[in-house]
């Protein structure tokens, strides 16, 4: 009959020290991993972009404009009208026709529905004077390396001026222009 040996113990009965150092190997190299995990010190996150504009692009050739309704008197039963031309050209290559499209942003004090674009007058903060603006041409398509001009039409009705606190009024409207 054989008597049996404890588990990690030699023929002699000692404990056999290579089974046993595995085992508390072992649990350090657990320990370790358990308690031990580093921490990250902070993450960041980069949005990476460009844009490419097209061969093929319009750009205004007149730096600034202005539409100057000038003096507007109430007495006047007629709507006031502006006008303002403005230049720009298409480019890209020889002998291409190309598209374009031209919006406003409505103005400074632009709000939704009826009546939209206002001026704002220059010392009272809460009186506009409304306006309307039309773009002709506001899209089209022509030839490309070649000059064009745009027509900027206002018109403030008699109802709106007849009315308003005296004083000046202004307003700024960015034009822009694609492709």
């Amino acid at each position: 009959m054989s008597r049996r040996r404890p588990v990690g113990t030699g023929r002699r009965g000692l404990v056999d020290s290579g089974a046993s150092m595995r085992w508390w190997i072992g649990i350090a190299v657990a320990g370790m991993v358990g308690f031990g995990t580093v921490q990250a010190g902070g993450t960041n996150t980069l949005s990476v972009s460009g844009a490419v504009i097209s061969k093929h692009n319009c750009k205004f050739t007149t730096a600034n404009s202005s539409l100057d309704f000038g003096v507007l008197n109430p007495a006047d039963t007629a709507n006031a009208v502006a006008t303002a031309y403005i230049g720009f050209r298409c480019n890209g290559n020889p002998n291409t026709t190309l598209a374009y499209s031209i919006t406003h942003n409505g103005g400074q004090n632009f709000s939704a529905g009826i009546p939209g674009s206002k001026m704002k007058h220059q010392t009272l903060a809460t009186e506009f004077l409304p306006y309307a603006l039309t773009l002709t041409p506001a899209s089209g398509t022509g030839s490309s390396n070649t000059n064009y001009t745009l027509t900027v039409t206002g018109l403030v009705q008699a109802s709106h001026y007849q009315n308003a606190r005296p004083g000046n009024y202004q307003d700024t409207v960015l034009l822009s222009i694609v492709p």
